[in-house]
């Protein structure tokens, strides 16, 4: 596989789309310094999956976009795109079979960068994936730079090792064996969470289990209770239809002696006729006689009540005139205290409208400064002061800037100083490298120093961001125990009435049942005479009146109510019919009993003939059902209560670590700028050294001169620099203390801000007293005038009274003509009663007769009456055994409906049996119903589907165990293919090693050892000896032998593992002309097999190309393509 073109587009100086063709095995690439070239190993290492921007020469990934010149603008996104050709096996099979492969990156100035490959846009892994195994990538050995080179060769032996592995292709197995690892690692948390999951569920299944079994024998009593229920139905249906059998015989006798009375009544009838018939004639002539001597004493009544009624009128004519006389006088007295009062109330109506205008005054006044005091809170100068405080920040970002680019100018400078000094070649080059090394260090304290202050400011945004936290959570704890001392409150309110209702704390019946809440008050309304009556025990003989306590049991009165209840309430509710609202209990009342009635949800009592309306009071079930509410929520309230500690705790051990860190950062610092200080008298000292070598060169003093200068020019303006920096520190904190200061101007307006709203609610509330006294005495002039206008009424019927008095006064003529019409009418009426007395007596002697018959009927009528009251009790009682029997039957229908399974039911029950026996046998049963205590029913089902889970959970585990055996077996295999394919590269490597390094040196030896006996971590160290040392080390080499030996090792590795191409990034620069011959002839060896790119300025090495790519830079800040190829360029000049 060949690299056939790099295409770049905005990346770093070539900001024109180039192509670099690559047709040679060798290709030069040359140029002047600052020319872009190493940009072209930039973008290749870039496309290749490059992650650090450091590696690039960059801060971060947007540095590799052209940034902009002086005659061009700035670009929005970079693009390279490497072409391979002639693609190999190594490839994964997908892409192996293309002739050509092509892998393009780009990315914009948001930082988002985007692979394709084959024009299809990829993952970042997908490119490294396809090269892994090839030698091609980021980081390889296929990319050789200068820094690279002592990497090499001082590098770790943990970071060597991993050359050989990518030399081995293992790189994918390590991979793939950290993947299996993870899943490994989670498999067994898996397994873990699933045996608590299986260890928790099989507890619960032993506790289903238990339950289950309590439930079946639950369901076997109860269809044992149902089936003496029945039995006893049963037979309480058939004593009933004996005992009415037995009261309709005796109805049969009962009715033959009612008829034979009938008959001496009727006998009895006929005599009372006729004597009635005699009576009635002499009650004619008395009656005759009676109404004249009636008419006549009615007229002499009415002549003396006349006469008595005219002075009675005389004497009330005297005392009505007095009368109307002393109203007269009232009404006009209660006319004037009226008018009055209308006056005075008006009055206070008129004084009240200034004190109405003036508190809307006030209340406009209040509104206004509550206005301009939320205007002052809403224009405050706190954003100002931050825009500054940031500005300031910007500002001193900006110095840090220019003191870094001062820095580099300073750097600059000194190397062009160390490039003119000549005397003493070995003693100035060691001083520069002394020099560089003690600024790396400088440059690396002073990085650290900004990491620390950047870290520092984090923990203190930090500290400040939980003590906020803090003060928000006080608060919500605060809320949530104002709300649980609500509830407390609430709650003890309620326990208070139950406490009213129940004082001695007896268990009472509305403890023992539970309804839904829709129909609490309908079933309090139908039980409350004994809602609040004691149970007690069955066996103790309980009172009229309580109740026998048993298990709880699900009563459904309709098809939509039932309740639960420990107590038989069927005595109570067995007649009741529930209804939802009016209408629905109109639609019942049509097909209502006598013996029925209809409760309503709000606790209305309808029946026959009657209506009963809901008591206002609550209702003591409700009371119950609000208790329980209460705790509910008392609970509740207090777990957010514990919650908002815990949570608070937390946030204080976290304020506590965020301190401690704080203070470490700051100890780090400090360090740091010791550590920096340090460093910067070492650099002082080596650059005064290296200034007296260079006051020793005479021949270019005066250029050496112009140097310093610039240097102390720099220096001066690094000294400014930070002179500028520490102002602005400075005022950075001034602004800082502004910020705190406007803020505590913010809480101070906002106190203000509080103090008018409540004074704004005490004017409305002034100002609503006063509309309201203005409305009451409106009111009370609008009640006053009806008064006035009926004194004004009563005064004018008053004197109406008093004429109508004075026309009706009666006469003394009129009173002297009556008396004498009295004493006629008298005398008239004596002669009459003396005639009605003799027919009265001729009256008595029949009706003497007649009682003597009525009494003889009487007797027979009593002998009826006895007889229909027993007519009525015998039929009473069979009425109600009528409706017992069919109740029962009822009953007995909802199991068994057809007649041949009641008669079956007849049949099953002992000759022996009773419905007492019956009865002591189910309070036996229900007994031990009871004993079973709380039934879960579903947990038959429940059982059954945990029971499932269970399996499947167990063969879940199963599997698990199985996929870990066979991960950790996969293990197993790629340790050991890993250990045998790294084994074999590293002996072929050491080998290539040891042979290509006597070539290159003229002899000597060179070997690779390892660390450690584990070859899956052994590191790997580099062992070298020119010809003529012995030295223990490689650190002891020259820089030049370090290049050679690291080459040697490099092209070891090529030779065993070529990757497609290698990229050479001036590695010849620290060669001399004899080593650079050698270079030469391994890299015109190597070119059969590898494509070799490589950047020099050697021109030995130049000479090697076959082609000769140039990069130049025309146009200042854009690099351009020249290309020339050797071969033809010697044809031409041959031809020539």
């Amino acid at each position: 596989m060949r690299l056939k073109q790099i295409k770049l587009a905005g990346f770093k100086s070539f900001v024109d789309p180039t192509k670099i063709e690559l047709p040679k095995a060798i290709t030069a690439i040359v140029g002047p310094n600052g020319c872009g070239k190493s940009n072209v190993i930039d973008a290749v290492r870039w496309v290749l999956g490059e992650s650090s921007a450091k590696h690039l020469r960059g801060d971060a990934m947007t540095d590799v976009i052209f940034n902009g010149s002086r005659h061009r603008a700035a670009i929005g996104q970079a693009s390279v795109e490497l072409v391979f050709e002639e693609c190999d096996q190594r490839l994964s099979a997908e892409y192996a079979q293309f002739n050509e492969i092509s892998i393009k990156r780009s990315v914009n100035r948001e930082g988002q960068s985007q692979y394709y490959l084959n024009g299809k846009k990829c993952r970042r892994r997908d490119v490294t994936d396809l090269f892994m195994g090839t030698g091609l990538g980021a980081r390889s050995y296929a990319i050789i730079e200068q820094g690279m080179i002592s990497r090499l060769i001082e590098s770790k032996p943990r970071e060597l090792r991993v050359f050989i592995e990518e030399a081995a292709g293992i790189s994918k197995y390590k991979d793939r064996r950290r993947e299996t690892e993870n899943r490994i690692r989670h498999t067994r948390e898996n397994l873990e969470r699933l045996a608590d999951i299986r260890l928790e569920l099989g507890n619960q299944l032993s506790r289903l289990q238990r339950q289950a079994n309590a439930a079946q024998r639950y369901k076997e009593h109860k269809a044992k209770i149902r089936q003496l229920e029945a039995q006893q139905s049963a037979l309480l249906w058939q004593n009933c239809n004996e005992q009415t059998n037995d009261i309709k015989q005796q109805l049969s006798k009962l009715s033959l002696e009612k008829e034979r009375l009938t008959a001496e009544q009727v006998s009895s009838q006929l005599s009372i006729t006729q004597l009635q018939s005699e009576l009635t004639e002499h009650q004619d002539q008395e009656k005759h006689s009676t109404q004249q001597v009636f008419s006549l004493s009615k007229q002499a009544n009415a002549a003396e009540q006349k006469l008595f009624v005219m002075k009675q009128a005389s004497e009330r004519y005297q005392t009505d005139y007095q009368q109307a006389q002393s109203a007269l006088v009232e009404a006009q007295q209660e006319q004037a205290q009226s008018q009055q009062q209308l006056q005075d109330w008006q009055q206070q109506l008129q004084l009240l409208a200034p004190k109405l205008e003036a508190a809307q005054k006030r209340d406009q006044r209040l509104n206004q400064r509550l206005t301009e005091a939320s205007a002052l809170h809403q224009s405050s100068t706190l954003q100002s002061v931050q825009q500054q405080l940031q500005a300031v920040q910007q500002q001193q970002m900006t110095l840090t800037a220019e003191q870094a680019k001062l820095q580099a100018q300073l750097t600059a400078k000194r190397q062009q100083l160390s490039e003119l000094t000549q005397i003493d070649e070995h003693e100035i080059e060691a001083l520069q490298q002394q020099l560089e090394a003690q600024q790396a260090a400088l440059l690396q304290a002073q990085t650290q120093h900004q990491d620390g202050q950047f870290e520092i400011q984090i923990l203190a945004d930090n500290i400040s961001d939980v003590q906020d936290q803090i003060s928000e959570q006080n608060q919500l704890e605060r809320d949530l125990l104002a709300r649980l001392s609500e509830l407390k409150g609430q709650h003890k309110a309620l326990e208070s009435q139950l406490q009213d209702a129940n004082p001695d704390g007896n268990y009472q019946v509305y403890q023992a049942i539970e309804v839904a809440p829709q129909w609490q008050k309908a079933v309090s309304a139908i039980l409350s005479e004994v809602m609040t009556a004691e149970v007690v025990d069955s066996d103790s003989q309980p009172p009229h009146g309580a109740f026998a306590e048993q298990g709880m049991q699900r009563l459904s009165l309709q098809d939509d109510v039932s309740i639960n209840s420990r107590i038989n309430l069927l005595p109570w509710l067995s007649q009741v019919r529930f209804a939802q609202d009016e209408q629905a209990a109109s639609a019942l009342l049509d097909n209502l009993s006598k013996e029925q009635m209809i409760t309503l949800a709000d606790g209305q009592i309808w029946g026959q003939g009657f209506r009963l309306k809901a008591k206002q009071s609550m209702d003591i079930l409700s009371l119950q059902s609000r208790v329980q509410e209460l705790n509910l929520q008392l609970e509740a309230a207090q777990q957010e209560v514990a919650t908002a500690q815990a949570h608070r705790e937390t946030l204080n051990e976290q304020l506590v670590q965020r301190n401690s860190q704080y203070q470490q950062a700051q100890q780090q610092q400090q360090h740091a700028q010791q550590q920096e200080a340090q460093l910067s008298l070492q650099c002082q000292h080596t650059q005064a050294q290296q200034q007296a070598l260079q006051e020793q060169q005479q021949a270019q003093q005066q250029k050496q001169q112009t140097l310093q200068q610039d240097i102390d020019a720099l220096t001066q303006a690094l000294a400014d620099n930070s002179t500028a920096s520490n102002g602005l520190a400075l005022e950075l904190e001034q602004h800082q203390q502004a910020v705190v200061n406007e803020q505590q101007q913010q809480q101070a307006l906002a106190s203000k801000l509080d103090e008018l709203n409540q004074q704004s609610r005490s004017a409305q509330r002034e100002l609503l007293t006063v509309t309201g006294e203005q409305q009451q005495l409106a009111s009370q002039i609008e009640t006053l005038q009806p008064v006035l206008e009926k004194a004004i009424a009563l005064e004018q019927s008053t004197q109406e009274a008093l004429q109508q008095l004075q026309r009706n006064r009666p006469t003394q003529e009129n009173m002297d003509a009556l008396e004498q019409e009295l004493q006629q009418l008298l005398t008239q009426q004596s002669q009459a009663q003396q005639s009605t007395e003799q027919k009265r007596q001729h009256h008595h002697q029949t009706q003497s007769q007649l009682q003597q018959v009525m009494a003889t009927k009487e007797q027979t009528g009593k002998a009826l009456q006895q007889l229909a009251e027993q007519f009525n009790e015998l039929d009473v009682q069979r009425a109600s055994l009528t409706t017992q029997a069919d109740n029962y039957l009822a009953q007995l229908n909802q199991h068994y409906s057809h007649p041949s399974q009641l008669s079956l039911l007849l049949e099953e029950i002992d000759a022996d049996a009773t419905p007492e026996s019956l009865q002591r046998t189910l309070q036996q049963i229900k007994l031990k119903v009871e004993r079973l205590g709380p039934i879960n029913l579903a947990a038959v089902e429940e059982y059954e589907t945990e029971s499932q889970r269970k399996r499947y959970l167990d063969e879940q585990d199963a599997d698990l165990t199985q996929a870990l055996a066979s991960l950790e077996n996969a293990i197993k295999t790629i340790d050991k293919e890993t250990r045998s394919k790294f084994k074999n590269t590293f002996d072929n490597i050491n080998q290539g090693f040891g042979d290509l390094f006597p070539q290159v040196f003229g002899g000597g030896k060179a070997w690779l050892q390892l660390d450690d006996d584990d070859l899956l971590n052994s590191g790997v160290s580099i062992m070298a000896q020119p010809p003529g040392k012995r030295n223990s080390t490689i650190h002891l080499l020259s820089g030049g032998e370090k290049a050679l030996t690291a080459l040697s090792l490099v092209f070891a590795i090529f030779k065993l593992n070529p990757a497609p191409f290698c990229l050479l990034d001036e590695v010849d620069a620290p060669l001399d002309d004899a080593n650079v011959g050698r270079f030469c002839a391994l890299l015109e060896q190597m070119a059969n097999e590898v494509q070799f790119v490589y950047i020099s300025h050697n021109k030995v090495t130049m000479e090697l190309a076959q082609q000769l790519t140039g990069v130049t830079m025309h146009e200042a800040g854009a690099s351009r393509i020249v290309s020339v190829d050797i071969d033809e360029a010697l044809a031409f000049a041959d031809a020539g």
